[in-house]
């Protein structure tokens, strides 16, 4: 457990203890973990950074534009989408203007369908929800043939989100894979039940991808046709992030113990939220 000093409002309106330690002995443990924690980059950091040579090679050797699509939805989804944005955006650029524009989707799947919508969409190009019709009855239902799809119904729940204003095809969507999922949830396999399970809560287009990149990563480790390298890099790039964490809130730590430090700073001082706030994120 974090133990913090004290926390002060500015001008001492209002002052609150808190438990302490000994200062020696948790300065000491704070800088026994700071050794470690640089032993830890150090070791890290050359691998990751050789791993990221490796996957930028991966995003040019792939050449099927569904593959690759593919691929840049598993590099979000872990959280390390950051480190490749210039190679994304010429990417999908590309497979945008020279097929996506061009094609009458009418061979696409569902799934396919889905996610070419939502990548294409979340980076600012011009998509049509009309893309969706093809689904729908006479009635302007959505066919229930695509519930036995459930890969395919999860990916359009996920481009269902990214609607705006007047898309009715879309708030319909949302509306048919909620239900469908949750209904259908006892009698998944255990893979698609987890997945379905956690983006129910936390769809991809509400969520910091930060918060989910490390379910994501177990996830994608359990996966039959997961990509090693892509998920060594994540995990490496995880623990990296993870650190650096750590590492500032050690210094926070020995800010916190400085009376003359905290007291002259005008924000109100919360070590414990702070710490609350690196866990969710590490």
């Amino acid at each position: 457990m974090l133990v913090v000093g004290e926390w002060l409002w500015c001008g001492g309106v209002e002052e609150k203890k808190m438990k302490m330690v000994e200062r020696k002995e948790w300065l000491d443990f704070v800088e026994e973990g700071e050794r470690k924690m640089m032993d830890r980059v150090a070791q890290i950091s050359e691998r990751l950074q050789h791993l990221k040579r490796d996957v930028k090679h991966l995003l040019d050797v792939v050449q099927e534009p569904l593959e690759k699509l593919k691929l840049i939805d598993s590099i979000q989804r872990l959280g390390v989408s950051y480190h490749f944005e210039n190679e994304i955006e010429t990417i999908l650029r590309d497979i945008y203007e020279n097929h996506y524009s061009k094609d009458n989707h009418e061979d696409d799947t569902l799934f396919n369908i889905s996610l070419k919508f939502r990548l294409f969409r979340q980076q600012g190009y011009t998509v049509s929800c009309g893309v969706f019709e093809k689904l729908r009855n006479e009635k302007g239902e959505f066919n229930m043939s695509l519930i036995d799809d459930i890969l395919g119904m999860l990916n359009l729940y996920e481009a269902s989100h990214l609607a705006i204003h007047g898309e009715e095809i879309l708030d319909q969507a949302l509306d048919f894979t909620t239900f469908h999922l949750q209904s259908r949830l006892s009698d998944m396999r255990s893979d698609h039940k987890e997945k379905v399970t956690h983006a129910l809560k936390w769809p991809l287009h509400k969520t910091m991808p930060r918060l989910t990149a490390r379910y994501n990563i177990a996830l994608h480790s359990n996966d039959g046709s997961r990509n090693e390298l892509l998920l060594e890099f994540a995990a490496l790039d995880f623990n990296i992030l993870q650190v650096q964490h750590q590492e500032e809130l050690s210094h926070l730590t020995n800010f916190s113990f400085n009376p003359r430090l905290v007291s002259s700073t005008c924000v109100p001082y919360d070590l414990g939220l702070y710490a609350f706030t690196v866990n969710m994120l590490a």
